[in-house]
């Protein structure tokens, strides 16, 4: 059930219901505890992508692009496009590949194949990274799926206090927006007040939103037609590497504007903490040379360990390995020598190899 919620999220329609069988159990809350809050959190998160949504139906309207597409249409000549049938492209921003498969005991999570285009990308869930050209086994428990954008991709996210709690769709007061740095990227977040008959006859409202590689700049606004005259801002930067911190500026119009930042281990979330009227602009400047930094391969395979259902003495050989500090190719071999079931060598290799 939980996969399938997850499937629905990225998907054009999302809704509980997969078969007429009335003894088959939809609600959350008869799933038991932990079903019910991974389903609560898909639920939640879909209602905040509203704005990447509806930015995604306007370009499926106007330029003929589903929301849904195949990874070859992007990419028809790379036979590995072909290859991964339940991997594809959700909008323009994000790579989805959903697990249909049921959770290892031993590693506690289910696995997909992933084919990555050249390029680095992040998960947008966990905050690893990875290199692409290469073909990947991503493992994941059961509250996530791998979801992954590219350097150069910028993703507005509903975030008013009361998104998760309320119905209805309206206008947000305020917005996240995750920006993915290495690489410019621009995104025209697109809105409309619900009236037109068709659309030829709406007035678009169009925010205008920048990432600049080589000057480290993210460029918010102004916006044009305005539905509302201030918003609340915020900056969602996965993998963000630390010691640029201390380099990041925020401008509202021509003056400074204070801000506050947040830290978990996926990166970090730069907030704006005076509300920003529709007509001025905001530049974040976050300092020159940036690319999304490398995983902490030693923390995320603890992490993994302590999950793992394997023995105590094989976890402490892993950790022994991992702290060597070996070339890479020794580390493989090391691991590939120890006495573990394929799934969880699969899994620290995901890992180890994430990064070239």
């Amino acid at each position: 059930m939980i996969r399938w919620i997850q499937l629905g999220l990225f998907s054009p329609i999302l809704r509980l219901h997969s078969n007429w069988n009335q003894s088959i159990v939809r609600e959350p809350w008869l799933r038991g505890p932990k079903c019910h809050k991974i389903m609560t959190d898909c639920l939640q998160f879909r209602h905040r992508m509203i704005p990447y949504l509806y930015t995604m139906s306007v370009r499926a309207t106007l330029e003929g692009r589903s929301l849904v597409e195949p990874m070859y249409y992007d990419h028809p000549t790379e036979d590995y496009a072909y290859r991964n049938k339940n991997e594809f492209l959700f909008g323009s921003e994000m790579i989805v590949a959903p697990i249909t498969q049921k959770k290892v005991f031993s590693t506690d999570m289910g696995s997909v194949e992933c084919w990555l285009p050249k390029g680095r990308y992040v998960d947008l869930f966990t905050g690893t990274t990875y290199d692409g050209d290469r073909v990947i086994v991503m493992h994941r428990p059961a509250n996530s799926i791998p979801v992954l954008s590219g350097a150069g991709s910028i993703i507005p996210l509903d975030n008013s206090p009361d998104v998760t709690t309320n119905n209805g769709a309206p206008i947000p007061s305020a917005l996240e927006i995750i920006v993915t740095v290495g690489v410019d990227a621009e995104f025209t977040l697109v809105e409309d007040d619900g009236t037109g008959e068709d659309v030829d006859h709406i007035n678009f409202c169009r925010t205008p939103l920048k990432y600049v590689q080589e000057t480290g700049q993210i460029i918010i606004g102004p916006t044009n037609n305005p539905l509302v005259q201030v918003r609340d801002w915020s900056v969602q930067l996965p993998a963000f590497p630390l010691d640029h911190i201390d380099q990041i500026k925020v401008k509202v119009g021509k003056s400074s504007a204070e801000f506050t930042v947040k830290q978990d281990s996926k990166g970090i979330t730069v907030h704006i903490t005076q509300e920003v009227p529709a007509d001025d602009q905001v530049t974040v400047d976050l300092g020159t040379d940036l690319q999304m930094r490398s995983n902490d391969v030693l923390f995320k395979i603890d992490e993994f360990l302590k999950r793992a259902q394997i023995e105590h003495d094989t976890k402490f050989e892993v950790l022994t390995i991992i702290k060597a500090n070996l070339d890479k190719a020794v580390l493989v071999s090391r691991i590939e020598a120890t006495n573990m079931e394929p799934e969880v060598q699969s899994a620290l290799m995901e890992f180890i190899l994430a990064d070239a």
